[in-house]
Formats: structure tokens, C-alpha cells, sequence
């Protein structure tokens, strides 16, 4: 592989932290305070030598309670990691596929998935599970089943030739769901844990956390006053994590008693179940600029629970524009900066790639609850219209979609959305089985993930085309003449195979910053990259595979 990234990424020592591209390491992303006594008896249940039996452990509780949170730190706990052989975690959602799921935890556990073009779904589905099954036949499992919401759930993945072997090996399945009557259903022995609103002092300490963070407490004059008006505020959140952690990156934004005080003073009475939307409405209004808004309701144009790479964000904000130029930065640095500052704020969870002092966020999630309310939002907008099958949101009335410039399409595509549609500026599809590109004249974004594509001859028409990503997707075949579309700024072919290589036409776009390709993409290059990159005067990022 071939690596060369341009832009190196500085630290200045004289720039405030909370507009830096990186974030301190103490920068905790996922505190579980309260949770310690669950998060143990959790494990107990877990890795219980005396029960041999396939049994369930399921958390219950309402949305934004910390249901997945605890069980990602129990799922990454030493003893839980030494105890299993295998591991999957697989986020279910309102409306999933049987076969989808069964082929995410096919991949997580042998590091392959199952592809066969001509078979039926059913059969496709019988072949999965044998293949889990025969796999995990004499191995002690652990399957997380993340956001479930039919009592079902469990009979509709497992009934494909029984999926999941029970040999008394104490093998276990750990479930989280807002519903009670999902956690008892499944028929196997079942320990129900139900997760309890936080109480006034796990409150404060949650909040204090986000609000008040280790790295920021310089800037603290009047630090009892600032309790005291903490330990208030934290009370209006009822007890939910998500709310807690939401109000305390806003406030750690707005280090002052006077507004503090004024934020308490103006809290209007509202419902338990409006909490959180209140407090994030607050918070997104507090978004510097237009540009910062935008970048952050971008984020829901993701899968749920989709861990989203930050370079790939970034040159999608790029292209949409959302990035002003600066004379200080380049856009990248910029970009980096907005994510940093969603972090701190706690409007999206993250990840580091490697540890040090100070680190570059290398992939991030949003909450479910955070990302409904973003799609809401960028709906009513007209900023942005997520059609997803498996969350339900698929429904979309042609209204709806007709004034969004900017599509995504999650599991599902209806050329007939696309052809009302001849003004779409964004196209994102991902896992689309089969697709057909129209004249889109005005498109400037095209993002399609693990998609079989009939045709992308048109893309030549499509003249202000800034971002092209296809990746992991079946034979595709492009225009020779891509050469010509001046307007490029990123073009991603990883994973997916050619019917022809690019050749020279992708070395000649003079506005191109961010390239991706491997050997099937543009055939061979010379041992001295230097005469092509000479072609690319904007090139910030190139990856080259198998070279």
C-alpha cells in the first residue's frame, strides 16, 4: 500500500484546546458513572460457570438511559474478553433483515461474508446460519443484540437450521431494549436487568464530567458557584445520560455563572420524555455558524449505530461546501476542528485511532435519539431526506423528497424517487442491491457503499460533480471521459473492481484533494509517482493499494 498524506496536521501552542483538531486523551467519550454496580453484576450473569445453558442477559430501559453505553464497557471488559472464544455485536433496529444481520455477525466472527448472486434469499439465509452455527458449534459465543424492538426478534435470526448451537458451554446473548415484554419473550433462560434513571448525585457526577472536564477546569474562578448551579441543572435532566452528557458539552461551551444562571432562570417546565430534544435543540442552536449546523445534521445521513470514518466526513462536508476557506487552516484542519468540537459538545460519540497526550478523532457514532432528531430536523429544513428501510423511515412522501436537494437511501432505492427528483444535488446510497443511475445534471455528491450499480455511463453529464465514492461495490463501469469533470475533489474507487482501469483520465483533474485507489482501479504507475502528482496541485490525500 501506498500512503501519502499531504497534510500533516499541526498542533499551534498558542490556540485554545476547544478549537483544536485534536482532543486530550482524558477527553473521556463514554463515562458510565452510575453505572458500576450494573455494569458488574452484568459481567456476573455473564460469565456464570454454573448456568451451561444458552441463556440471555437484556437491559431494559427508555431511550437515552445508557442502555448501550453499559453494554459496550461490558462487552470490552477484561473478564468477559478473556471468558469468550467469539464475539459479535450487531445493531437490530425497528425493521431489519434476517439475512443482513446473520451475515454481519458471519463477518465479525470469520472475518468473511457470504456473497451468492443467484440464490434466493431464503437459501442464501439457511446457508448463513449453517455456516454460524458449524462455526460456532464447539466455541463459547457472546452475541449482542443492540436496539431491539420485536418481542420476535430472537425466533426470526435463529430459525434458519438454529442458527446459534446451545452445547452447555455457557455461551450467552446480551440484549438491549426500551420494551419489557421483548426482554421475556425469547424462550431460553433470561436474566432481566432493569436500568435505572440516574439519581441526584450520579447525576452530578455524569454532568460534572462532560461540563466541567478535567482539561478545562483552568478556567474555573468561582468553582462552588459553579456547583451550585451544576447540581440544579443536573436535576432537570431526569435522570437520562444522553440528556446529562448533551447539557453538559453545551455548558462546557459557555464557561460563565451569568449564563449558567440564566439557562436555570428561563428552564420552562417540560415533559420527561421531551427532555432530551429540548436540551439538544438548545444545543444546536448554539452551533457557531450556519456551517457547523449543517455539518452536524450531515451526520444522520449515516446507517444508526454506523461507525463513521472522520476523513470520509470531511471530504464529504468539503465537497458540500460546508467547510469555509480560511487563511490560518486548510479545509481539513477546519473540518477536524468542527468534529472536535461536536465531541467536546457530546452531539457525537467517538474513537481514537492510537493513544497520546493529544489525538485526531479517527471515527465517530451517533446516538440513535440524536440522530432521529437530526433527521427530523434536516426534514423539515429541507436540508436532507433519509429513506431507510430498516429503521422505518422509508415511507417518505414524494413531497418530502421532492424538496430535499440531498437523498440517502439505507437497504432501499426507487428509481421513481430518483427520477422525480432531476434537481438532487446528494446522492448517498448504501447497501442498495441494485440501482441505476438517471440524468442528474446538478448532482455534486455521489456516495454509494456495497451496491450492485447497472450503469454510471451518465456520470459524464453530471459536470459540478465534486466527491464520487464507490466503494465495495460489484463491476462498474465509468466514462472514460471522468477526466473532464474539473470539479472533482474526491474520488474513492477502495474495493470496488473495474471493468476497465482508470488509466490516465482521473491523474488529469486539477481540483482533485483526496484520491483512493487500488491496483484494479487505474492500472500501473510509474515507480516515481512525482510527473502525476505534479498534475494535482490540490492533492491533500493519497492511498494507493496493492502497488
Amino acid at each position: 500500500m501506498f500512503n501519502l498524506n499531504i497534510a500533516n496536521l499541526s498542533i499551534n501552542e498558542s490556540e485554545d484546546i476547544e478549537d483544536n483538531v485534536l482532543i486530550p486523551q482524558n477527553f473521556v467519550d463514554d463515562v458510565v458513572v452510575g453505572f458500576e454496580d450494573e455494569c458488574k453484576e452484568i459481567v456476573e450473569k455473564l460469565v456464570d460457570q454454573k448456568n451451561e445453558k444458552l441463556s440471555v442477559v437484556s437491559l431494559v430501559a427508555v431511550g437515552g438511559a445508557g442502555k448501550t453505553t453499559l453494554a459496550r464497557k461490558v462487552y470490552n471488559s477484561p473478564r468477559v474478553k478473556e471468558y469468550f472464544n467469539e464475539f459479535a455485536w450487531v445493531t437490530v433496529s425497528q425493521k431489519f433483515k434476517g439475512i443482513d444481520l446473520l451475515n454481519d455477525i458471519l463477518k465479525q466472527i470469520t472475518g468473511a461474508s457470504y456473497e451468492s448472486s443467484k440464490a434466493t434469499d431464503q437459501i442464501r439465509e439457511n446457508e448463513i446460519g449453517k455456516k454460524i452455527h458449524d462455526f460456532l458449534l464447539q466455541r463459547r459465543y457472546l452475541l449482542v443484540l443492540d436496539d431491539v424492538w420485536e418481542a420476535d426478534t430472537w425466533e426470526q435470526i435463529n430459525r434458519a437450521a438454529k442458527v446459534f448451537p446451545d452445547t452447555n458451554n455457557s455461551s450467552r446473548v446480551l440484549l438491549t431494549t426500551r420494551k419489557k415484554d421483548v426482554a421475556h419473550h425469547i424462550q431460553m433462560p433470561t436474566y432481566v436487568c432493569d436500568l435505572k434513571l440516574m439519581d441526584e448525585e450520579k447525576s452530578w457526577e455524569l454532568f460534572k464530567s462532560k461540563a466541567l472536564p478535567s482539561y478545562r477546569t483552568y478556567m474555573i474562578c468561582n468553582p462552588d458557584k459553579f456547583e451550585e448551579l451544576g447540581r440544579k441543572l443536573a436535576r432537570k435532566c431526569a435522570g437520562l445520560p444522553l440528556a446529562l452528557a448533551v447539557l453538559g458539552g453545551y455548558l462546557s461551551k459557555n464557561l460563565n455563572v451569568e449564563a449558567w444562571s440564566d439557562l436555570l432562570l428561563g428552564w420552562t417546565s417540560i415533559e420527561e420524555v421531551e427532555v432530551v430534544g429540548h436540551i439538544l435543540a438548545r444545543s444546536y442552536n448554539d452551533l457557531s455558524n450556519k456551517w457547523r449546523k449543517s455539518c452536524f445534521l450531515y451526520v444522520a445521513s449515516f446507517p444508526e449505530d454506523y461507525p463513521i470514518t472522520v476523513a470520509d466526513l470531511i471530504e464529504l462536508w468539503i465537497a458540500e461546501c460546508f467547510i469555509p476557506h480560511t487563511t490560518r487552516h486548510i479545509m481539513e484542519e477546519t473540518a477536524q476542528r468542527y468534529v472536535t468540537d461536536l465531541a467536546q459538545r457530546n452531539l457525537v460519540q467517538f474513537h481514537f485511532g492510537v493513544a497520546a497526550d493529544y489525538m485526531p478523532i479517527q471515527t465517530i457514532r451517533i446516538h440513535d435519539v440524536l440522530r432521529d432528531w437530526c433527521i427530523e430536523e434536516a426534514r423539515r429544513d429541507g436540508f436532507l431526506r433519509v429513506i431507510d428501510k430498516t429503521t422505518g423511515q422509508a415511507g417518505a412522501s414524494s413531497s418530502d423528497i421532492m424538496t430535499s436537494y440531498r437523498s440517502c437511501f439505507h437497504n432501499f432505492c426507487d428509481d421513481r424517487i430518483l427520477q422525480a427528483t432531476p434537481n438532487l444535488r446528494t446522492w448517498i446510497g448504501l447497501g442498495l442491491s441494485e440501482l441505476f443511475l438517471p440524468k442528474l445534471r446538478f448532482l455534486k455528491v455521489l456516495h454509494i457503499e456495497k451496491s450492485r450499480i447497472k450503469n454510471l455511463m451518465l456520470i459524464r453529464e453530471c459536470i459540478h460533480l465534486r466527491y464520487l465514492r464507490l466503494r465495495d461495490c460489484h463491476t462498474v463501469t465509468l466514462p472514460s471521459s471522468i477526466g473532464q469533470l474539473h470539479y472533482l475533489q474526491t474520488v474513492d474507487l477502495r474495493g470496488t473492481s473495474l471493468s476497465r482501469s482508470l488509466q490516465i483520465p482521473v491523474w488529469a483533474i486539477p481540483n482533485l484533494r483526496h484520491l483512493y485507489l487500488d491496483s484494479g482501479s487505474c492500472g500501473t504507475i510509474e515507480r516515481d509517482p512525482m510527473p502525476l502528482l505534479e498534475k494535482l496541485p490540490c492533492l491533500v490525500v493519497l492511498h494507493l493499494w496493492n502497488y
